[in-house]
């Protein structure tokens, strides 16, 4: 027999039962059963806030990644900056084999070569035809952070790799 059941069948009220035993149960005052809902809920919003506020403090006290740099071996161009490569017989002869620049800085890169070819920047997917014994100057703003080959399709040669870093 369930004691609301009970309760409402013979028309007793919470407070004619309070401290008696029905079936086996004791019978609590509502007053009693208010207070232990509300300890409950007080629990449970002292658990929230406890764990938002631990969540909070990991956020700011976590360690922030640090900054992209390049590599101690590798030059960084300066926004502006003119990189010249010269290439005979299918071979770099003059120019850096790698260089870093920030996404968004201009870069002006010269390449002259003894035969036509294709320049391909990996990253952007630029291509610059190259006309022999003629030299080319190409304003290029990298657009995409990460390491990227710059190589002349003919030839087959990876003319320089270039490490873009994010801003």
């Amino acid at each position: 027999m369930k004691l609301g059941a009970s309760c409402v069948k013979h028309n007793y009220t919470y407070r004619h039962l309070r401290g008696l035993r029905v079936s086996g149960y004791l019978v609590e005052s509502a007053a009693t059963g208010i207070l232990k809902q509300s300890v409950m809920n007080l629990r449970s919003l002292l658990f929230l806030v406890l764990s938002l506020t631990s969540l909070a403090g990991l956020w700011w006290l976590w360690p922030k990644p640090a900054q992209p740099v390049a590599a101690a071996d590798t030059p960084m161009a300066s926004a502006g900056h003119l990189i010249h490569w010269r290439v005979q017989a299918g071979q770099r002869v003059q120019g850096p084999a790698k260089f870093a620049v920030r996404v968004g800085d201009l870069v002006t890169l010269e390449i002259a070569s003894d035969r036509n070819d294709v320049l391909h920047v990996h990253g952007d997917d630029l291509k610059v035809p190259l006309l022999a014994d003629k030299s080319i100057r190409i304003d290029w703003t990298p657009a995409h952070s990460g390491h990227f080959d710059m190589e002349l399709h003919d030839a087959g040669l990876t003319l320089t790799q270039v490490d873009v870093l994010p801003r």
